[in-house]
C-alpha cells in the first residue's frame, strides 16, 4: 500500500491511497473523520478513485487488515 497525507484537520484526513500492483497513474483518495453521535465516537471512511474491478477486493482487505484488528483491540461491540 502506498499512501500519502494530502490533507489534515482537526477531525479529518484525507490521503492518496493506491495499492502496489496499480499503475502509478491509479490513486484513489481516502478520507477518515471522526464526529460523535449521540455520546459515541463515530468514524467516517470514504473511498473514491477505486478500479471498478478492485472494489470488492479494496473493501474486503479494509474490512479484514484495518476495521477488524481495530474492533478487536478496542473490545468494540458495535458493527463496524
Amino acid at each position: 500500500i502506498i499512501g500519502m497525507v494530502t490533507k489534515l484537520q482537526d477531525s479529518s484526513i484525507e490521503m492518496e491511497w493506491r495499492l502496489k500492483h496499480w499503475t502509478s497513474k491509479v490513486v484513489s483518495l481516502v478520507k477518515l473523520s471522526l464526529g460523535e453521535r449521540n455520546g459515541r465516537t463515530v468514524i467516517e471512511f470514504l473511498q473514491s478513485g477505486v478500479p471498478r474491478s478492485e472494489v470488492d477486493s479494496v473493501k474486503a482487505n479494509w474490512h479484514r487488515y484495518y476495521w477488524e484488528p481495530i474492533r478487536t483491540f478496542l473490545g468494540c461491540s458495535s458493527q463496524i
